[in-house]
């Protein structure tokens, strides 16, 4: 997704927040395309390892990277592997901006990095399911509240309150309306206010807690550093109350939440792969899309006008007054 402007510093905090976990900010120099793109260039990471975090952040820099490079030449075809044919595209549809084919166009549905090409398709895969399904929770009501048992949540407290007192509650949503995997989102809160999120997708569900844990302790301290582009104090409050109501009207729904298979609903059938031009070595980036989902992060300026399947097989209020911008990533 775009930025709109960082601390032009690159932070490293060891054990700032979080026991054991090693968390990194960092920033690439910037490029510009024929003086006229400025390609995003900050990346953050969270692992256990200095070394790990580091691939980490290498590799969410190339998702930016590569995605604004096709800025470059926009008009030269590329190919994508469909369903059950190779399908030609431009550049420009699969480069930050608005594409006549997909719509909004950000890294949402991109991976890179030096893994197999099968892993690589999952990891994008499940990151533009992500998204959707975000977008149904958001302006729909579809997921539910879902409970750690005791102990775990007093534990996960602890964690985000180890050396400053940062959270003092934690909800977890759990969605699954588009493929086998499951979407959970993690809402943190200080004083009843919104103060941070994490979300991830997994076949298993405490997979998908893991990470989306660990998201939102990535963002909790790129926030605590540069600030929440996207939240002020007005916003904090209507979020809040805004997943206030998902939980009081959210209704329990009895999923397998652990999978052995990825599968899609029958009628998400259009979804196209590409491998992203340009190479700065032994790395690659896969892209994939879809005409009948969003492909970006579901802010209201970006699905206001689009015409995507999705829209009707769920009933959705995206233009509503009540329902607060959405502001998970």
């Amino acid at each position: 997704m775009l930025f709109k402007s960082y601390e032009t510093v690159i932070s490293n905090k060891s054990k700032c927040f979080f026991l054991n976990d090693i968390h990194l900010i960092g920033t690439m120099r910037a490029v510009i395309l024929e003086k006229r793109y400025l390609i995003p260039w900050n990346s953050t990471a969270v692992a256990k390892t200095k070394s790990i975090g580091i691939k980490k952040l290498y590799s969410e820099f190339l998702d930016r990277h590569y995605i604004g490079y096709q800025l470059h030449k926009k008009n030269q075809l590329v190919y994508g592997k469909g369903v059950s044919s190779i399908v030609p595209l431009k550049r420009k549809d699969i480069c930050y901006g608005v594409s006549e084919k997909y719509g909004v166009i950000d890294t949402t549905g991109t991976a890179g990095g030096c893994l197999s090409s099968s892993t690589l398709f999952q990891i994008a895969l499940l990151e533009l399911i992500e998204k959707n399904e975000l977008m149904l929770f958001w302006y729909g009501s579809y997921g539910y509240r879902y409970y750690l048992k005791k102990q775990s949540y007093l534990n996960l407290i602890k964690m985000f309150n180890k050396d400053y007192k940062v959270v003092d509650e934690i909800k977890i949503f759990c969605i699954k309306n588009l493929s086998s995997a499951v979407t959970i989102i993690v809402a943190l809160f200080k004083k009843k206010n919104f103060v941070g999120s994490g979300i991830a997708a997994s076949l298993i569900i405490d997979e998908a807690i893991e990470k989306a844990v660990n998201e939102s302790k990535n963002l909790l301290l790129a926030y605590y550093h540069v600030g929440n582009l996207l939240l002020n104090d007005k916003l904090c409050k209507e979020v809040s109350v805004h997943l206030q109501k998902k939980e009081l009207y959210s209704k329990k729904i009895n999923y397998n939440l652990k999978e052995s298979t990825f599968k899609l609903k029958k009628w998400i059938n259009d979804i196209v792969t590409v491998f992203l031009p340009f190479s700065c070595g032994n790395e690659k980036v896969i892209k994939v899309c879809s005409q009948k989902l969003i492909n970006c992060i579901p802010l209201k300026e970006n699905l206001m006008y689009l015409d995507k399947e999705i829209f009707y097989h769920f009933d959705l209020d995206i233009e509503s007054d009540v329902i607060p911008n959405c502001c998970i990533i």
